[in-house]
């Protein structure tokens, strides 16, 4: 007897993610307190692959890296007098791309009956078929506090900006797609259509700034009043 290799087989689709952060605190003296934090992000995620009989190297899975360094800055200017400073950038990082490379077209082959099953479908090769979407993200945000308090008043002043720059990614055919009626006219490489979009990432910036002034009053000891004014564009 000749071996013949399987036509299908299962295959595992886990689901990973690893994580970690970690927090540095530096008391530079009796006036200035610094904190340092970092944290990782990595998940690949084949359980959002969709099914249907596809080569191996078809499978495809969601991946997300993202990184975000932080640092804060407390200076006691006095006894009633407190400034924090506050920075952070962040980068996300996704890709969704098959075993056989991020340039690899999708290959559509129909007329594929699989052993023991009654109908026809259409065999799936080298890349998925799936649209999706996706972003990359880089983020940058500077936060000033003051807080003062004079009398019952508890007296904050604050201003907040975020620079935001993403890049959208539209997926959907952008290897190009090859269509075949049946195997023989794939032997033949005889394409019944192609499909290709191009420009498929845009990008955009966003830049986000505001202030902000708030009192908190002590009236009595069980009664505190509060009220603020927040300005953002």
């Amino acid at each position: 007897s000749i071996p013949i290799g399987q036509y299908i087989d299962f295959v595992d689709t886990p689901s990973k993610k690893h994580l970690f952060s970690t927090r540095v605190d530096w008391n530079l003296n009796n006036a200035n307190n610094f904190t340092f934090g970092y944290q990782l992000g990595r998940s690949n995620d084949l359980r959002q692959f969709s099914g249907t009989n596809r080569l191996a190297d078809a499978l495809i899975g969601r991946i997300r890296d993202s990184d975000a360094f932080n640092a804060t800055h407390n200076l006691i200017l006095g006894s009633k007098t407190v400034n924090q400073a506050r920075f952070q950038f962040s980068k996300l990082r996704p890709s969704s791309a098959p075993t056989s490379g991020e340039s690899a077209p999708v290959v559509i082959v129909g007329g594929f009956t699989p052993p023991g099953e009654p109908f026809s479908a259409s065999q799936i090769f080298s890349a998925s078929t799936s649209g999706s979407s996706d972003r990359k993200e880089d983020r940058i945000q500077l936060q000033d506090t003051l807080t003062h308090l004079i009398g019952g008043h508890s007296l904050k002043f604050g201003g907040d900006y975020q620079n935001v720059r993403t890049r959208f990614i539209d997926r959907f055919d952008a290897t190009g797609t090859y269509r075949f009626s049946n195997f023989f006219f794939f032997n033949q490489n005889n394409v019944s259509s192609f499909q290709q979009n191009f420009n498929t990432e845009s990008d955009l910036e966003n830049n986000y700034l505001g202030a902000f002034f708030q009192d908190e009053w002590r009236i009595r000891p069980n009664l505190t009043f509060s009220f603020g004014l927040r300005y953002e564009r």
